[in-house]
């Protein structure tokens, strides 16, 4: 370069240090060489592509982007753009920006190149596939089949033509496409997997007996695979879903030894100690629950056997073990199973007799846990303050869990519970207000009609008669298909009638009711009622 100061005799010399430079991972300099290229030279398009292909096999695909970008915007007449815009999009796809690069691979779907071609057929059906437009997809890759048949990409397209048709759940399609994998392709890396996902098929669509057998082939075929831990894993729960508890005592047997690390190990042990909980067999699942424990002190599914084991415990007597068992997943601090184990604590608790205890805890869960858990623990506590006598807290605690879930479908239970709170508590207006809520919330008529006869008693009590009487017979008009509510109803309107003085009303209504409901409290409190009818007029 020193003895040709001309930049036209200079360049090929400049054009081979930059990319001696890149070769050294050093583009700074490279890029210092090739800035001083004369472009009359025709190697400034071959820099611009190189200093964008050593950033891309870096991994740096904004950088690799921008120098590809630059080769298009600057040399768009090159012979080196089809491969330059290949790399665009190949960039652009590896950055997960799917929709730019499936635009660009469009373009060189009749690319010259054969290879070039070949590659926008295989990435852009792959750029479906990320953007879940898997119909699409799965056309491109029958496309490139067809017209390349002997390609080494084949393995690839089917393989991914049958995770598109797996991710329609079009399992039996899925199932012929990793087959093709599996059977035309043995020794292809890709084989392994395309026969775990041929077990996944099956498992998928209930067959769970072909479903073990296509993991087992697998474990005889290829039993140095890095995917065998999945077979096994796919073994045991086909066993699993067909009630083989010998077959699942046995592979996972064969899955812990042979990958005692394993994430699926503990996986295993987890389903191993539910399996044998809900059969019955507590000492059994305690043993895998604490198996797991040891094995896998700082995996997830060590805080669900934490929890699992600790309601074990406790059913099993063993409360305050539980309470040293579960007490790390507080201490930790928030994370998935923290609530849980919050709520747990509090049964906990209250399992000892502790209530207050219970209740601090059951609180956090209510102020701050997601919506099911903190309308359940609601509902507990407004039991332990009704079972005390304190009605104040239980509308408290009540109306604290609304407050947080207000339009909450499966609020209801807590609002059927605020309004018979705040009638013990004399609060009718309340009540009133929550039975109606109730009224819009609940889900079954028989609950419906359940509200609208305590509205009417709660007017009642508090000695709005006209009211009373207006929303009685609703309840018995409303809902005659919910006969003893409907009969209560009447009965209420009756006991009305009474006191006003109409005891003939009050006779027919008593009679309606108990044509409706003949037995029961609805006889018990007609008849009562009748005899002080009789009492007064005598008949």
């Amino acid at each position: 370069v020193s003895e040709w100061p001309q930049r036209s005799e200079a360049s090929p010399a400049l054009y081979f240090l930059g990319e001696v430079a890149l070769e050294v991972g050093d583009p700074d300099r490279a890029w210092g060489y090739f800035s001083e290229i004369e472009e009359s030279s025709g190697l400034f398009p071959q820099a611009l592509l190189s200093m964008g292909w050593f950033h891309f096999k870096a991994g740096e695909w904004e950088k690799a982007i921008k120098w590809f970008e630059q080769l298009e915007n600057l040399y768009p007449s090159s012979p080196l753009i089809p491969q330059g815009r290949l790399f665009l999009a190949l960039a652009y796809f590896n950055g997960k920006k799917y929709g730019r690069a499936s635009k660009i691979l469009g373009g060189l779907l009749e690319a010259k190149d054969e290879h070039i071609r070949e590659r926008a057929f295989f990435y852009k059906a792959l750029c479906h596939y990320k953007r879940e437009e898997f119909q699409e997809g799965i056309k491109l890759l029958r496309e490139l089949i067809k017209r390349w048949p002997k390609s080494p990409s084949l393995p690839h397209a089917y393989f991914w033509m049958g995770w598109s048709y797996y991710r329609m759940k079009r399992f039996k399609e899925a199932v012929d496409a990793f087959w093709t994998v599996a059977e035309r392709y043995p020794d292809h890396p890709l084989s392994a997997e395309a026969l775990v996902k041929i077990g996944d098929c099956y498992y998928n669509m209930g067959q769970y007996r072909r479903a073990a057998l296509a993991y087992l082939r697998l474990k005889r075929r290829k039993p140095k695979s890095p995917h065998l831990p999945d077979a096994l894993w796919g073994i045991v729960l086909s066993l699993y879903r067909m009630g083989d508890e010998e077959g699942l005592r046995a592979w996972s047997e064969e899955l812990r030894k042979s990958f005692p690390t394993h994430p699926l190990t503990a996986d295993c042990l987890l389903l191993l100690g539910n399996y044998f909980e809900k059969k019955g067999k507590s000492e059994e699942a305690e043993r895998y629950f604490r198996e797991l424990l040891e094995g896998f002190p700082s995996e997830r599914k060590a805080e669900e056997a934490r929890l699992r084991l600790s309601s074990l415990l406790l059913s099993r007597g063993k409360a305050s073990e539980a309470l040293s068992l579960i007490r790390p997943l507080v201490s930790k601090g928030k994370g998935p199973y923290f609530y849980q184990a919050i709520h747990k604590i509090g049964e906990i608790y209250h399992e000892l007799g502790q209530d207050e205890e219970a209740l601090r805890y059951w609180r956090r869960v209510v102020e701050e846990a997601p919506r099911e858990m903190a309308l359940g623990c609601a509902s507990k506590m407004a039991d332990i303050y009704e079972g005390r006598g304190e009605l104040a807290g239980a509308h408290g605690i009540l109306r604290k869990a609304i407050d947080r879930f207000p339009r909450s479908p499966i609020a209801w239970p807590l609002w059927l519970k605020l309004g018979e709170v705040d009638l013990k508590r004399g609060e009718y207006e309340g009540a009133i207000r929550a039975f109606r809520q109730l009224l819009a919330l609940a889900p079954r008529r028989e609950t419906k009609a359940y509200c609208q006869l305590r509205i009417a008693e709660a007017y009642f009590r508090w000695g709005k008669r006209k009211e009373a009487l207006e929303e009685a017979f609703k309840g018995a008009y409303l809902y005659p298909d919910q006969k003893e509510e409907a009969a209560l109803a009447l009965l209420l309107v009756a006991e009305i009638y009474n006191e006003e003085g109409k005891e003939e009303k009050a006779v027919q209504a008593c009679k309606k009711a108990l044509h409706l409901s003949p037995k029961g409290e609805v006889k018990q409190k007609a008849e009562e009622l009748l005899r002080r009818i009789r009492a007064v007029t005598g008949e």
